[in-house]
């Protein structure tokens, strides 16, 4: 709610720019910076009022959704869901390639990837969400959750 207000403020404070990049409040300003801040300021607006991207399912109607929050509103579209056997909690770890010339980077990018398996016939799972190495304990209480709402085994495999 305070984002939004602050949104609004912005925008209203943006349109008092007048065509010669003065702003209407307080004293004149000279030159492109009142433009530029304006201009920036609903930028960062913008990016403030758009939450992290999120996850929903619903069991009655067996669907799911990867979704964003912008202003409040819900955004992302609704997937059948199939059968889930089981939630699983996957440790992973790659090297990441940086410069030029390709060299590998000699510390792993190590996460926990929170995901829904089925006796589907590709056998990807529908990943839940990616957690960060220091977010184990979220990782786990996410997991744990899903697969009591869904009434499924929580299966935990962690580094080799």
């Amino acid at each position: 709610m305070l984002l939004t207000v602050g949104g609004a403020a912005l925008i209203a404070v943006a349109h008092h720019v007048s065509e010669n990049s003065e702003i209407a409040l307080g004293k004149p300003a000279r030159g492109p910076l009142p433009a530029f801040t304006g201009f920036f300021s609903l930028v960062i607006a913008f990016v403030l009022a758009v939450d992290c991207p999120d996850f929903a399912i619903d069991k009655v109607k067996r669907r799911y959704r990867h979704f964003t929050r912008l202003l409040g509103v819900r955004v992302g579209e609704w997937k059948k869901c199939p059968q889930v056997t089981s939630v699983v909690i996957k440790y992973f770890s790659e090297y990441t390639v940086a410069g030029r010339r390709n060299w590998q980077v000699n510390t792993p990018e190590q996460s926990y990837i929170v995901m829904l398996s089925s006796e589907a016939v590709n056998h990807k799972g529908i990943i839940v969400h990616k957690f960060s190495y220091r977010d184990k304990e979220q990782a786990v209480q996410v997991a744990t959750e899903l697969a009591d709402y869904l009434a499924v085994p929580c299966h935990y495999f962690d580094e080799p």
